[in-house]
């Protein structure tokens, strides 16, 4: 039996059920790698006028006891991959002949340049390269769509690489394949692996074939933010990142905390929970209520529509049991009333920073101050203490209780209890004490760091001792450290500019506009880009009025104003006229951070040219 007449007698009498192909195989070729070529046309005459092109073929054929046993790869000798490549490619066909020559099954490998380049990476010289093989399709217009897309990929080059600039000329994308492509669904469309041409046509005019790997994403299967209010058991979240995963399922991402995989729809829907314990306090506590709530209720409500739903699976990733995460749930409850009762900012308590000793010093203050227990200290006297929280820290008053070894604590900063301080330096007599707030008595080093600051009252605390002979100067020196504090605090920047800015404010409406609360009030406004050029105007009014008038602190207003310009040259002149020992004196003022030059110059004692 011949098996390769055979072989080519099937693939042609394929080919030639196909309106638009003509085969043109022989077998008995003399040619050195291929059998013969199939023609492409684009009308029924199959004349000249209607010629595409063609395609190169080589037919292999092979005798085995049964013809339908299933052959998934064929064996090529890489030196003839190399010559296909140099060819533009070929039409690979392996024929497995049956018993009697009826039994035949075609199969077929499109080695495109791209395709065989891919296939060539990791295959040794002299070696045979295992190649994938699909049976022909018997329908004729898949075969004219296969034999098309060969044509296609001949135009695949494997020499001219991928120049990234030309993505920034891309007009447009187009997709070859030998077959139909759902593009309602994420395609990895890979032109070295799979039977698709992937085409870049640029703004001026080029067709270039792409290698590599093109994954095609539909816009519902990419995360989007959605404004969908979603909740359970009192527990609620206004926004959600969503992508569908497949056609029976998408996923919801309430936080990094919080995701739902929910499948199928109406009352064949059921939602898988993950609960991640992250470090934020607010978003944890948020995350485990709301999981504990779709467990417990199975009921939730998307934009005020109650429905109820399975919970297929549940994951959380401290791998505790409910009634763990119920005691863990209490715990973050005393945690955030203990700072909702200090006027933290509960956003940023960081719990993984949190170590044991702390979480258990909190556990005290919780008893404290939310039940009012005296606590049994050693060695304990009436002071200010700081507990630490992670990074940050919280500034008590530890005061005696009812009765000795017990001590009661108390927030200085709360609205509700006023109270005078009193401060005078160490050594000095009673009477040179002076009025101030418990504001005025944080060290600097420590006010970015404190938590419960209650900024928001700074105003308040201020007017309660407006009186005061010394109150004013306290204050803008409060104005001053709160801008030192922002200048180092990221996470508190603006909190801080805020509380600078109202006790700015209030200084004004005591004081009037004085060139030292308007300059400051300048530099917060400078901070947060927010200048206008009605400032910018009267920021170069203030600098030629200073230096007209003259005074102690003109030549430092002077220099600040021109900071406040951005005027790089003027900065430089002034700080050397100021000279070292000038800047020095004054380095603790916070305008002198805001250009490089005077930050620079306070630093090292010498005033350089700018840059």
């Amino acid at each position: 039996m011949r098996v390769e007449i055979l072989a080519v007698n099937e693939i042609s009498n394929l080919v030639a059920g196909c309106q638009h192909l003509v085969p043109y195989i022989d077998s008995n070729d003399r040619t050195l790698l291929t059998d013969g070529h199939i023609d492409l046309h684009s009308g029924l005459r199959q004349s000249r006028e209607d010629f595409v092109g063609r395609v190169s073929v080589q037919v292999k054929g092979q005798s085995r006891k049964r013809a339908s046993q299933r052959l998934s790869t064929y064996r090529v000798p890489r030196v003839d991959l190399l010559a296909y490549q140099a060819g533009e490619g070929v039409l690979y066909f392996v024929v497995l002949i049956g018993p009697t020559p009826e039994e035949r099954t075609a199969y077929y490998a499109l080695l495109s340049p791209f395709a065989i380049a891919a296939l060539l990476e990791k295959a040794p010289a002299g070696s045979k390269v295992s190649v994938p093989l699909k049976e022909v399709p018997k329908d004729p217009a898949e075969l004219e769509r296969l034999v098309t897309l060969a044509h296609k990929t001949r135009e695949q080059r494997v020499s001219l690489g991928f120049d990234p600039i030309l993505l920034q000329k891309m007009k447009s994308i187009t997709v070859h394949s030998a077959a139909d492509l759902d593009f309602d669904v994420p395609l990895t469309l890979n032109p070295g692996a799979g039977e698709v041409a992937v085409v870049l046509n640029t703004t001026d005019g080029l067709s270039i074939h792409l290698d590599g790997i093109l994954e095609m994403v539909p816009g519902n299967y990419l995360p989007r933010t959605v404004d969908i209010e979603v909740g359970s058991n009192g527990t609620a979240y206004s926004s959600a990142v969503v992508r569908r995963l497949d056609e029976d399922s998408f996923e919801m991402q309430f936080s990094e905390a919080v995701r739902l995989i929910v499948r199928g729809s109406g009352r064949g829907m059921s939602t898988d929970i993950s609960l991640t314990l992250v470090g934020q306090l607010s978003t944890r506590l948020q995350a485990v209520r709301f999981f504990l709530g779709l467990i417990d209720t199975r009921v939730i409500t998307v934009n005020g529509q109650t429905s109820p739903f399975t919970v297929a699976g549940t994951t959380s990733s401290d791998g505790d049991d409910d009634g763990g995460l119920r005691q863990h749930l209490a715990a973050l409850e005393d945690l955030a009333s203990l700072f909702d009762a200090l006027g933290v900012d509960l956003s940023l308590i960081d719990l993984s920073r949190v170590d044991d000793g702390q979480a258990n010093q909190l556990n005290m203050l919780y008893r404290a101050l939310m039940r009012n227990e005296e606590l049994a200290i050693d060695g304990g006297g009436t002071s200010r203490v700081l507990q630490q929280v992670g990074p940050w820290n919280l500034e008590l008053l530890m005061l005696p209780g009812t009765s000795p070894g017990r001590w009661r604590f108390e927030d200085p900063f709360a609205p509700e209890a006023p109270r005078q301080w009193r401060w005078r330096e160490k050594g000095k007599p009673e009477m040179e004490a002076v009025t101030v707030t418990a504001y005025d008595v944080v060290e600097d080093e420590h006010l970015p760091t404190i938590l419960n600051l209650r900024l928001d009252s700074v105003v308040a605390a201020y007017e309660a001792i407006a009186d005061a002979p010394d109150t004013t100067r306290l204050a803008n020196e409060r104005v001053l450290a709160f801008l030192a504090a922002a200048d180092v605090s990221t996470e508190r920047r603006l909190e801080f500019l805020r509380a600078a800015s109202r006790l700015n404010d209030w200084l004004i409406a005591e004081e009037g506009a004085t060139p030292i609360h308007d300059v400051n009030r300048w530099q917060i406004l400078f901070r947060q880009e927010l200048l206008t050029p009605d400032d910018e105007q009267n920021i170069r009014a203030l600098k030629r009025q200073v230096v007209r008038d003259g005074g102690a602190n003109a030549d430092l207003l002077e220099l600040g104003c021109a900071i406040l310009l951005k005027d790089d040259g003027e900065v430089s002149f002034l700080v050397d006229r100021l000279g070292p020992e000038r800047m020095r004196s004054v380095d603790s003022w916070p305008i002198w951070k805001l250009h490089p030059l005077t930050s620079s110059a306070v630093a090292q004692g010498d005033a350089g040219p700018v840059g």
